[in-house]
């Protein structure tokens, strides 16, 4: 189970390790991808989300995404010297890759609406076949947390490609709590909503593994 690896130039820069450290108790390794981020402080502001919350890395789609500038790196508050950063110059064949090796990717989709019927918070859903059909349904995060997971998260005032979408098994949606009618605030900050989805995740995955086996700090093969 592994992300395609970085490019030699990068391991240079961030090192190439074997092993990435999990959050501790967490059980399911969780990176971030990125895609069509552009603004450097909100690429910074993921990278110090996905280190904070335990995310094991953060994947940077290189042709849609500004780079990891020293605007990026400052806005990070440290946290890109800690995290390890896979450039991703393909995001399809990235996304196969690691399909193939036993990864789902979770999509996170468009807010939800107040008044919907959703209650507010973090909805899971899974592409699922019925009758031949694809259909979308909602899950429990238990299943979700069955498979190492690459989320994926598009940017600002945008949502995410559809070569990303139609590779998606999972998506994710924050559904609010007012009205977007009331001020016309209709979604959140591409770093602050990426860090509420790696924090539900994470605690998730944190959860099950104390319920499985109360173990510490562990790691996964990712390379």
């Amino acid at each position: 189970m592994q992300p395609s690896p970085q490019p030699a130039e990068d391991a240079a820069i961030n090192g190439a390790p074997t092993t990435l450290p999990l959050a501790p108790r967490a059980r399911t390794p969780i990176v971030l991808l990125a895609d069509s981020v552009r603004d450097p402080g909100n690429l910074g502001g993921m990278v110090r989300s996905a280190y904070f919350l335990g995310a094991a890395a953060l994947a940077l789609c290189t042709r849609t995404c500004a780079p990891l500038s020293p605007a990026a790196v400052k806005a990070s508050a440290g946290a890109a010297e800690a995290l390890p950063v896979l450039a991703v110059d393909g995001a399809a064949a990235f996304l196969d890759a690691s399909v193939a090796q036993g990864w789902r990717v979770v999509a996170a989709v468009a807010e939800g609406s107040a008044g919907s019927g959703r209650a507010a918070g973090i909805t899971l859903s899974r592409r699922v076949r019925r009758g031949g059909v694809s259909v979308v349904e909602e899950c429990a995060v238990e299943e979700v947390l069955r498979h190492p997971l690459i989320v994926a998260v598009g940017g600002e005032g945008e949502a995410l490609r559809e070569n990303i979408r139609k590779r998606a098994e999972f998506f994710v949606r924050i559904n609010p709590v007012r009205s977007v009618d009331e001020v016309g605030v209709d979604s959140l900050n591409v770093s602050v909503a990426a860090a509420l989805i790696c924090q539900h995740l994470v605690s998730a995955s944190s959860n099950v593994a104390a319920k499985v086996d109360g173990n510490g700090c562990e790691t996964k093969e990712l390379w």
